[in-house]
Order: structure tokens, then sequence, then C-alpha cells
């Protein structure tokens, strides 16, 4: 069968298709900046147009992710807009020096939930998490040949496809494993880097708790511990050299700065993780003499509380 464009529907330049969780069809209509969706059997449900708000502009790949949700590459605006299954609007992710969206194309969904972007403007792969999180820019290079990449999908092992147009190739990169051939680095999420370090810290922080002993006098009662039991803890943390290379007050400055630097970094990337505990690094800072940084956003809890506001 086919389905002509009617007054109706408003096919116009139909470019990307997604099925959604109900089995319904989304297709982009490039040529008049809208959405058109069908059930299964090809009835026509609705029309999603163009508006101040989604900023739909020349849309033409989409994807499904596993929520449900529907993203969109606005090719002419450098956007991402995300919609509900009914439709609604849920958020535009913009173009920034990070993410490096230019004339996004195509879109997939890999099998961890993270969103993959083509960009033909500049011949790379823009990678974000389910909730719109940078996670990760792939640039073209000699081995994976990213040439125009346009259209892209995942296979059963997670592995993503990729559609060089103006290099008549196809590129293949390890998704599941977030990193593209051996050519290019490893792309591991900032949000799961900082988890890690959090961890980290966070271990090296409870095993210096166990070994101080209940009562044993402090600077600082209220945390429990004073500032040179602190410095190993810094200092295996952010890599500082131990004091026999470096001066005791210049090691212990530099100690300073990069657990401020490291904090904020996490506050960023991983808001959802530091802010549970943000009361504790608090004192574990005054406790060194360090000012608490506080992050621009402040700090977002698991249990949906406001931890601190900026």
């Amino acid at each position: 069968r086919n389905i002509p464009q009617t007054k109706k529907n408003m096919l116009s330049g139909p470019t990307g298709l997604t099925l959604d969780k109900d089995g319904n069809i989304w297709v982009t209509n490039c040529m008049n900046n809208s959405i058109t969706v069908f059930d299964s059997k090809g009835k026509f449900l609705k029309n999603i147009p163009t508006t101040d708000e989604n900023k739909l502009q020349y849309p033409i790949g989409l994807t499904t992710d596993k929520e449900g949700n529907i993203w969109v590459a606005n090719h002419r605006d450098n956007s991402i807009t995300v919609f509900d299954t009914r439709g609604n609007f849920l958020k535009n992710i913009p173009k920034t020096d990070k993410n490096k969206l230019d004339l996004p194309c195509g879109l997939t969904t890999d099998k961890e939930g993270n969103i993959w972007v083509t960009n033909i403007g500049n011949n790379s792969i823009t990678v974000f998490d389910s909730n719109g999180i940078f996670i990760g820019n792939i640039p073209k290079t000699d081995k994976n040949k990213l040439n125009t990449p346009s259209g892209l999908t995942t296979d059963k092992e997670g592995n993503i496809w990729v559609a060089n147009t103006a290099d008549n190739s196809l590129s293949v990169f390890h998704g599941s494993r977030l990193k593209s051939p051996a050519d290019i680095p490893s792309l591991q999420s900032e949000k799961q880097a900082a988890e890690q370090r959090i961890a980290a810290l966070k271990a090296k922080l409870e095993e210096l708790q166990a070994r101080i002993k209940p009562g044993e006098p402090s600077e600082e009662p209220d945390v429990g511990f004073d500032t040179n039991r602190l410095r190993p803890v810094f200092s295996h943390v952010f890599g500082v050299q131990s004091a026999d290379t470096l001066k005791h007050n210049q090691m212990l400055e530099k100690q300073k700065e990069l657990a401020r630097t490291a904090y904020l970094e996490l506050t960023e990337s991983a808001p959802d993780v530091i802010g549970d505990y943000a009361a504790y690094f608090e004192k574990l800072f005054e406790s060194v003499g360090i000012s608490f940084p506080k992050p621009e956003h402040g700090f977002v809890v698991s249990t949906g509380e406001q931890n601190r506001a900026a």
C-alpha cells in the first residue's frame, strides 16, 4: 500500500521514521517543520507543528528511547527536541561548544539507552545519555572515515552502524562499551567517570574513618579527624606527589586546589550522586581549611530534596 499526502496528514518532505512503544509510526516532515503520527494500520493520528518551544526546524532523523520518548534532530536549528509518546514537548537540547551539534541528521538509541546523533556539518557523532546529559563526541579519524555521516542504527550486539554518505562506506562503533574503534581513545561517560571518582573518594574516607578511634583528639570534633590525617587521602585520590618531592606547604596548597577543582567538576557531571554527600564533604573541606566550593545550580539529591542552594 501507499499512504499519500493529504491536507490532514500534512506529509511534506517525509524523511525519518521511528516506531513508538505503542506501535505508532512517527514521521518527520522536513519541508513544513512538523511530525506526523500514524497508527500501525496507517490511520492518521496527529500532526505536531513547529512552535517557539519545540523549535522543529527541518527535522530529519528521530529515535525512540527506552522510556518511549521521541528524540528528533533539528537539522537547521542544530538542536535535538524530545517529546513524550503523546506528543507533548519535553525539552530541547541546543548546540554547545561541548556537544558540537552541527547539522544533526540521524539518531539511534543504543542498548544502554544512550542517544547517538550524527553531525554532517563537522563529520562527528555526539552521544547523550537518556536524560540528555552530554557524554562525548566522536570526531572523524583516518580509520573511522566519518564523512557526511547520516543514517545510523544499533544492532543486536549493541554496535552502532553509521552510513557515510560522501565516502560511500559504513563505520561501526562498539556502542555497548561507549568507545569507537582502536584509533579513537575510549569514550567514557563523564557522568560514569564522575561517579567512579566519587566512589574512590568515599571509599578512602570510609577507610580513614575506620582507623580513627572514638574520642581521639581532633581539631574538628564534628568531623572526627584532623588536617594531617586528611592529607594522604587527597594525595591518593587526586594524584599529588609525596612530600619528599614537594615541600609540605606547596603540596598542601596543590591538594586544596585539586580538591576544589575536582569537586566542582563532580557537581556538574554527576549532581544526583554528589548531592547525597554534600553536607559530609562540606565538613571535610572545612577541616582542611578549604572554603567549600558551591556549584552554580546547587545539588540534586536522590531523595528529591534540594540539599544546598548555590
